[in-house]
């Protein structure tokens, strides 16, 4: 069932996407790290590379739908811990990876592209929403995107955003290691695999907003 909801939001906003001038399309690019049972607390252990692509639809000067689409990879080793029960466990992890989001942004600022009278050439912004994390050679997951970033007018029609987001997933076998404590059933409450991205994007306003002139006709 979310994974239908998913998909009928992605094509809804990737048709308005594509008739309307409130739309963006870019790229993504950046890092993914795991946090998990193999690394249950170092930031930005073991970034690799990603690349992917979005679409923005602008609802007004604070409110946005963001589809995105990124390729990757995740890895991690029990030996590069401080632990020595995991040490000795030695257990490890490598995959590639395809994360499917959907995400509702809100700016703290007026903004949008191009730049009108009230608005600004910055803003912050956060953004949560819905999504599917799909591993090649792992399990794969339903997920709950959130983070945080800051927009930039960057151009007549473009925009750069800067970002920071987690994915909460449902599952516990992400890295490989499930249900380390031995729990009696197996319960998403006690799963710790996440997955972080910190990037950067860089998109296009398909259609010329003319909206400012509409105000002195």
């Amino acid at each position: 069932m979310l994974k239908k909801i998913l998909v009928i939001m992605f094509a809804i906003a990737a048709n308005q996407a594509f008739s309307q001038s409130e739309s963006e399309l870019g790229l993504y690019t950046g890092a993914s790290y795991y946090m998990g049972d193999i690394n249950p607390n170092k930031i930005l252990y073991k970034p690799q590379f990603n690349l992917g692509w979005i679409f923005r639809y602008n609802f007004d000067k604070h409110y946005s739908l963001r589809l995105g689409m990124v390729y990757g990879k995740i890895e991690a080793f029990d030996r590069d811990a401080s632990s020595e029960f995991q040490r000795r466990r030695d257990a490890c992890f490598r995959t590639s990876f395809m994360d499917i989001t959907t995400m509702f942004e809100l700016n703290f600022k007026p903004f949008i592209v191009p730049k009108e009278t009230k608005t600004e050439k910055m803003s912050p912004y956060l953004c949560a929403g819905i999504g599917y994390f799909a591993s090649n050679s792992t399990e794969s997951s339903f997920t709950i995107p959130f983070g945080l970033g800051v927009k930039f007018v960057s151009g007549k029609r473009l925009t750069t955003a800067i970002e920071w987001t987690y994915r909460k997933t449902f599952s516990d076998n992400i890295d490989y290691v499930d249900n380390p404590n031995q729990f009696a059933e197996t319960s998403s409450l006690h799963n710790n695999d996440w997955v972080s991205f910190v990037g950067i994007m860089i998109s296009y306003q398909l259609f010329k907003s003319n909206k400012e002139c509409y105000l002195y006709r």
